[in-house]
């Protein structure tokens, strides 16, 4: 913890403007179309959505995207969802790129034990200890 707080002395303030998840999304796609535009079209927002809620039900308990909940999500989605074939190869990555926009509302808040969480957690998923059905 010590680390995050010297890291978060260079954080600007954010001030009070509370976090919009939307507005977050709309500034990341602005960015992608600006320096990827061949990754537009293949970015669905019903990934991004399962992405999302993936990454809120494995952050609370890590464990869970192994479970029954993950596990039908996914299979039902897969049969007949709105989620292309190829798509789903990208969902991994989506759940923890999308825990950044969170990591940026807990220093916005300077919420340190919901950034240590949110850390230890992107941690598990990017060395793989925290699988996902996916």
């Amino acid at each position: 913890m010590n680390e995050i707080r010297r890291i978060r002395l260079d954080i600007p303030d954010f001030g009070d403007e509370p976090f919009s998840i939307v507005q977050y999304v709309e500034e990341l796609m602005r960015q992608i179309e600006a320096h990827r535009p061949e990754l537009v079209g293949s970015l669905e927002p019903a990934l991004y959505d399962i992405a999302n809620l993936l990454g809120c039900v494995g952050v609370e308990e890590p464990e869970a995207l192994t479970g029954e909940l993950a596990r039908e999500l996914i299979v039902r989605l897969r049969e007949d969802g709105p989620i292309a074939a190829d798509s789903w190869q990208r969902l991994s990555a989506f759940i923890v790129a999308i825990r950044f926009a969170w990591l940026s509302e807990w220093f916005r808040r300077r919420d340190e034990e919901m950034i240590a969480l949110e850390l230890g957690y992107m941690a598990l998923r990017c060395t793989g200890l925290v699988v996902c059905l996916c």
